[in-house]
């Protein structure tokens, strides 16, 4: 279409945040002209202060470059009635709220010892590849592992190591659901407002890494937004294929990223997602006694501190092989809501009741 309108006469006008990903090959090497539009300097934001604002703006003025806000949250902070030095307060407390925000860095997490051993080698395995591209020793591109989708039953831990995986970084971690995206975008589920969702969400995630290098980016119920095309009909297709498409752009666009991505399905997600260069795929099953042990003492705090290791696995071990890190966590609940109702520290007894309750059926 762009060498046609151009054979044809027609002026042709592409414009994206990201032109190499997302616009034609074709106009890129065509282009006369190139514009970009870069965020407000002071001179601008001292135009709009006199047009927009009541009195003389002060003399310091910072560039919408250093406030690095959107242009939603400058046009924010101009609000009616209000004079240009309560204008200018507005941008930089905007701006100061958006990197303590894009800074947080997860936290009341279990430790890295917690989840199962071949979880913990994953995230040793990227920390030692950050490691690296923080110091500038390798590229981005030359990073072993910078995407992930663990596959698995829910409660097995899969947001939880997002969560473990930032807080071993020192990394930003920004959240969020597929399915939520849908949600938001209301009951049509408008697919311009379902990609807008997706395209911020990678957005922030890029804002956090810019305050230390590298942020995570969580994204559960992946098989909401990058379902298997091969499995769907015509209608079907039609709809998601912008979706999908959008989601596999991102998923090759995201220095500075590592994405987390979790599903309950892993067969109904799409199969390039998982190609190589986008996202490595990785099963997560029940961690065994062992990790779910670790999991409960973190959970527990120092409760249960005084029995052994050899008795709280034999404990655990009653639950079964199926058991998850969320049941742990419900235990955990549990057991310290009993102890402080009965104004007594926890016995491993009161564990043992919560995990194999006693079996009050008669014999008749």
């Amino acid at each position: 279409e762009v060498a046609l309108g151009l054979a044809g006469g027609r002026p042709v006008i592409g414009v994206s945040q990201d032109p190499q990903s997302f616009l034609p090959s074709a106009l890129l090497s065509a282009a006369d002209v190139r514009i970009s539009v870069a965020p407000p300097d002071a001179n601008i934001l001292r135009r709009l202060l006199r047009k927009h604002a009541r009195g003389k703006a002060p003399k310091e003025i910072p560039g919408g470059a250093e406030l690095a806000l959107t242009f939603a949250e400058t046009v924010s902070a101009f609000r009616a009635g209000e004079s240009a030095r309560d204008v200018v307060a507005n941008l930089l407390r905007a701006a100061e709220s958006k990197k303590a925000n894009a800074g947080a860095v997860a936290a009341d997490v279990p430790p890295l010892d917690c989840p199962p051993a071949d979880l913990r080698r994953l995230a040793l395995d990227i920390a030692s590849g950050v490691s690296d591209y923080r110091a500038g020793r390798i590229r981005w591109r030359d990073m072993p592992t910078t995407g992930v989708l663990l596959a698995g039953p829910p409660g097995a831990g899969k947001t939880t190591f997002a969560s473990v995986l930032a807080h071993a970084l020192g990394a930003p971690l920004v959240a969020d659901s597929c399915g939520k995206m849908f949600a938001r975008s209301g009951e049509a589920g408008h697919l311009g407002t379902i990609a807008r969702a997706m395209q911020d969400c990678f957005d922030a995630a890029r804002a956090a890494a810019a305050t230390v290098g590298v942020s995570v980016l969580c994204l559960d119920e992946f098989d909401a937004a990058c379902p298997d095309r091969a499995s769907m009909d015509r209608r079907a297709r039609d709809f998601w294929a912008p979706i999908v498409t959008l989601v596999l752009t991102l998923l090759e666009n995201h220095e500075g990223v590592i994405i987390v991505a979790a599903t309950n399905c892993g067969e109904v997600i799409d199969a390039a997602a998982t190609r190589p260069g986008r996202l490595r795929r990785v099963d997560v099953g029940p961690p065994g006694a062992e990790s779910l042990m670790r999991v409960l003492r973190w959970r527990l705090g120092g409760a249960l501190s005084t029995v052994a290791d050899v008795n709280l696995l034999s404990a655990l071990r009653l639950a079964g092989p199926a058991a998850t890190p969320a049941q742990a966590a419900d235990w955990a609940r549990d057991l310290l809501q009993a102890a402080r109702e009965a104004r007594r520290e926890p016995t491993l007894d009161d564990l043992l009741r919560i995990i194999a309750p006693p079996d009050d059926r008669t014999s008749t």
